[in-house]
């Protein structure tokens, strides 16, 4: 298998060349889908998830519209739009952490998470659609006290919200919120900056992943 990788402005593109059939895979999201935190963005997770399809469906190609510090409404109204005239088997949707830090109410999080997936839903009637719940960002040792507590209740509210829209439109769903707090080990699987995933975090989060998105 030959894997080559293009980035342009702010889209990631991957292209992988074999026998089996391909599969086009679309991405719209945050820095946690760019790979912030781990030690070449082709580690991001989405990225080793794509290499892991890959393998199995060769001539394969992923297209990220993510952008650090992107939240949903962001995704709705700019990342959207932008890959309007492509072609998408798959679409993975990864955003929601920025959300929960900047103040993004529950319930406008789940307003535009449901236009967003009724969007791609519209656009590309037969893709697999999955949403990747919103993590548990209070699991960051940045956060104490009441800011934890609040930012702990909203991000499993915004996760509930994400959960819903995505079976409102018959997608599947990672539910990264229960990965924050059942599988992530704080003290080894986030980066130096205590906020996004090491290599290791990004490697755990593939693993869990891999079922829902194969």
């Amino acid at each position: 298998m030959l894997l080559m990788a293009a980035c342009t402005g702010g889209q990631q593109t991957a292209v992988a060349t074999g026998n089996a059939a391909p599969r086009h895979i679309v991405v719209f999201g945050d820095s946690l889908a760019l790979g912030d935190g781990a030690s070449d963005p082709a580690d991001a997770f989405a990225f080793r998830l794509f290499r892991r399809i890959s393998a199995s469906a060769p001539g394969s190609e992923i297209s990220s519209h993510a952008v650090g510090g992107a939240r949903i409404a962001d995704a709705v109204r700019w990342q959207l739009p932008l890959a309007e005239h492509e072609l998408a088997s798959d679409v993975w949707i990864i955003v929601g952490g920025n959300d929960v830090t900047h103040g993004t109410s529950a319930a406008a999080f789940g307003r535009d998470e449901f236009r967003l997936v009724h969007g791609v839903r519209q656009r590309w009637p037969q893709a697999r659609i999955v949403v990747f719940g919103v993590p548990d960002v209070a699991r960051s040792p940045i956060f104490t006290g009441d800011v934890r507590r609040g930012f702990q209740r909203r991000a499993a509210e915004m996760s509930a919200a994400a959960r819903e829209a995505a079976r409102s439109a018959g997608g599947r769903f990672v539910d990264l919120y229960a990965f924050s707090d059942h599988v992530l080990d704080a003290e080894r699987d986030l980066s130096s900056d205590e906020f996004h995933p090491n290599d290791r975090g990004h490697a755990a989060i593939a693993a869990f992943a891999y079922p829902t998105v194969r």
